[in-house]
């Protein structure tokens, strides 16, 4: 009952209830010395004081159990606040110290958040909360490649993979074309849609350019 606020409240309103049927009438007829002319008053009033007495209880006993609530809420919040502080600093730590392209695509609302390395492909500087659309990332991709990069995006979607990996290559804006192999992981919601994938794009040209030669 401790850390059950209804069945406190359900509890104290029948205690209540049930002594002063068994109890008070007798008591207060006794005390107040009330004839049988003004009995059917007296039910009358009395009724009336439980119902308020028992209102005015409930209203205590709900606004008492509220305020602890809402307490344990904000704790519950600040502590959320806290963790996500500190999985966005380690976040942000990991992604500073690699030199691939970090991603978090959200694929109903085709926009795409990019690490700060994205900048070295991407001509004009980041926005602020670096979400691009993914047009943006689309037309990167190299024309002879980019069938074969949508085919392979569309299928894993359509087989709900949970993993994707695929080699491309991109063309930026100065022309140069760079290898590069991107991976990811998919997120479903309940009805099985693609809500989201969380992947990541490396530079590979040194490695293809060595096997070349």
């Amino acid at each position: 009952m401790k850390h059950n606020p209804a069945l406190k409240i359900t509890f104290w309103y029948l205690l209540l209830g049930l002594s002063w049927i068994l109890y008070g009438g007798n008591a207060l007829s006794q005390l107040l010395d009330i004839s049988n002319e003004n009995l059917q008053l007296f039910e009358v009033v009395k009724g009336s004081a439980y119902v308020c007495i028992t209102a005015l209880l409930l209203y205590l006993l709900v606004k008492s159990n509220h305020k602890k609530t809402i307490e344990q809420l904000q704790n519950m919040h600040a502590q959320h606040m806290a963790a996500l502080k500190e999985a966005n600093r380690k976040f942000e730590l990991a992604t500073s110290v690699t030199d691939e392209v970090i991603w978090e695509w959200y694929v109903p609302e085709k926009i795409i958040w990019f690490s700060n390395h994205f900048s070295k492909y991407y001509p004009e500087p980041l926005p602020a909360d670096h979400k691009l659309p993914e047009n943006v990332l689309m037309e990167l991709v190299h024309p002879m490649d980019f069938h074969a990069f949508q085919k392979t995006l569309q299928q894993a979607i359509n087989e709900k993979a949970v993993h994707w990996m695929h080699e491309f290559r991109i063309v930026l804006h100065n022309g140069e074309t760079r290898n590069v192999f991107g991976k990811g992981v998919f997120i479903y919601d309940a009805k099985g849609g693609c809500v989201k994938m969380v992947g990541s794009m490396q530079d590979i040209t040194p490695i293809r350019t060595l096997r070349r030669d």
